[in-house]
């Protein structure tokens, strides 16, 4: 049996987040998994991931 989650560390980096950013992504994550009945804190936390996201482009080639 296993458990937690793994996230691939390519698609983290690809997406243009760094080690910096690490801290702020499990934090964000950790609200997700807490507050998952909770659409007000979901709402936000969609919020800040886009606030996070946007000078990072989608892709980068």
């Amino acid at each position: 049996m296993t458990s937690g989650i793994r996230i691939g560390s390519a698609a983290i980096t690809t997406g243009g987040l760094l080690e910096d950013d690490m801290e702020q992504l499990i934090a964000l994550l950790d609200k997700v998994i807490q507050y998952h009945n909770d659409e007000k804190m979901l709402e936000q936390v969609a919020s800040d991931v886009n606030e996070m996201m946007a000078h990072r482009p989608l892709f980068v080639m």
